[in-house]
C-alpha cells in the first residue's frame, strides 16, 4: 500500500521518501526506484518528514514508533491493515501481543 500511495504523491509533485529498516534490501530499492524517490531509514524518514504515512507491515508494527523516534508536531496518516498475502491469497493477521484491540500506542516522549 505505502508503495501505491507513494508513486502517487510523486506523481502529483509531492517530495516522498521511503522510510525502512533495511533501506538498502532489493524490495525496498526496487519500491522507492518506481516512485523515483529515495529509501533511507525509518529514523531519517521521520525526522525530515512534515506528514508521515504508516504503511509497515502489520507484523512490523510494535517497533515502529520507536523505530521513528520524536515525531511531535507531525501529521500521522496510518493505513497499516491486518492482512498480509499469502501463497492462498490474503490472510489476516493476529494483533501483536500489546496491541490491546488491535490498538498499538505510541509512548508519550515520541509525541511531545
Amino acid at each position: 500500500m505505502g508503495g501505491a500511495i507513494g508513486r502517487r504523491l510523486t506523481e502529483l509533485g509531492e517530495d516522498v521518501m521511503f522510510g525502512s529498516r533495511e533501506p538498502q534490501c532489493d524490495r525496498v530499492s526496487e519500491l522507492a526506484e518506481r516512485a523515483s524517490c529515495p529509501a533511507i531509514t525509518i529514523a531519517e524518514a521521520a525526522d525530515r518528514a512534515e506528514i508521515i504515512v504508516l504503511a509497515t507491515p502489520y507484523r512490523a508494527l510494535r517497533e515502529t514508533p520507536d523505530a521513528m523516534g520524536p515525531v511531535a508536531g507531525k501529521t500521522i496518516m496510518d493505513v497499516t491493515d491486518a492482512l498480509e498475502m499469502g501463497n492462498e491469497g490474503l490472510i489476516e493477521m493476529a494483533p501483536p501481543e500489546s496491541a490491546g484491540g488491535g490498538r498499538v500506542s505510541c509512548p508519550a516522549n515520541h509525541l511531545e
